[in-house]
């Protein structure tokens, strides 16, 4: 009757599979770079750096109520924007980055050029034109506050939060 040593058998694996690590952690060969999963070269990922712009303020005429849109109220944007940002920091050229004027701009264009209802609608537009007007961005996170929101309650505000990314 053969018996079989499973204790043996799990530690020769865990054994060779440490061997295999750290030959492949100090090794220069091209084996060492490949993707144990798949066996192919592993391709260097972008850094996803961020550029943020803080408490952009703005007096603007957003609300489903009707005081909203004739009185108006201020409205505050962050942005968070993910981008590989080295050329830039490499070069220290503008051209080779993310104007963060020029973010400034669109954004200001977008909150003070329509009325939304929803700062939701207002949040989800600002994204989309990220997005699309920089192609730089690879994702955005836009947060719109409405400080004065028209609540039955004691609040500071109101916050949406929408994270969108470029589809590739």
């Amino acid at each position: 009757m053969l018996v079989h040593d499973w204790g043996l058998s799990l530690r020769l694996i865990v054994f060779s599979r440490l061997v295999v690590y750290i030959l492949q952690s100090r090794s220069t060969s091209p084996i060492s770079r490949l993707n144990p999963k798949l066996g192919v070269p592993r391709r260097k990922k972008p850094s996803l750096d961020v550029i943020r712009l803080h408490n952009a303020v703005f007096y603007a005429y957003h609300g489903v109520l009707s005081d909203e849109q004739s009185l108006g109220g201020k409205f505050e944007v962050d942005v968070d924007l993910y981008a590989d940002l080295t050329r830039g920091a490499l070069s220290d050229r503008l051209k080779q980055t993310v104007d963060y004027e020029r973010v400034y701009d669109f954004i200001k264009q977008l909150v003070l050029g329509k009325k939304y209802n929803l700062i939701e609608a207002l949040a989800e537009t600002i994204a989309d034109g990220l997005l699309k007007g920089f192609r730089q961005v690879d994702k955005v996170v836009v947060r719109v506050r409405k400080p004065s929101a028209p609540v039955k309650g004691v609040i500071d505000y109101v916050e949406v939060e929408i994270a969108r990314a470029r589809r590739r």
